[in-house]
């Protein structure tokens, strides 16, 4: 069975170069990937995984002691703001041919 995320990556390596970045939370989008070779040749991808299992403990409680309340804080104050733009998967194409602009993401939900 092929995954979402095969066939997202499969996909970038049909449009023109741009650095895309591949966040993974949980496992979703499947438990495990095949992913050729040729695509990571060709394409300028970043593949991150995040998870509480990649976290060691004191870290962990290090992040929700300090650094969440300040976050939090400061997203109350206004001074804490991220420029996104966010497109769901059937509008990738369209999304693909926009132009972000410096300091702005665009995310495509899945």
């Amino acid at each position: 069975m092929v995954t979402s995320n095969e066939l997202i990556l499969t996909a970038f390596k049909t449009l023109p170069s741009r650095k895309i970045k591949i966040v993974t939370i949980g496992e979703m989008a499947g438990a495990s990937i095949h992913l050729a070779s040729g695509i990571l040749r060709s394409t300028q991808i970043e593949l991150i995984g995040s998870g509480i299992g990649s976290i060691s403990m004191p870290d962990i409680t290090g992040y929700i002691k300090n650094v969440l309340p300040e976050m939090f804080q400061l997203t109350a104050d206004g001074k804490l703001k991220f420029d996104i733009e966010t497109s769901a998967l059937k509008n990738v194409e369209s999304a693909w041919q926009t132009s972000a602009g410096a300091g702005k993401r665009i995310v495509i939900k899945i």
